[in-house]
């Protein structure tokens, strides 16, 4: 699950990669759950 939410964060400019470690905030903003 870390692996995806890498892969995610980095595709967004790595800028996410830090939200990513908060599933909640990662999982919260509409788009940005895959």
């Amino acid at each position: 699950m870390l692996q995806a939410a890498r892969n995610t964060a980095r595709q967004n400019g790595g800028r996410k990669a830090q939200l990513a470690l908060r599933p909640t905030v990662w999982c919260g903003e509409p788009g940005a759950s895959r």
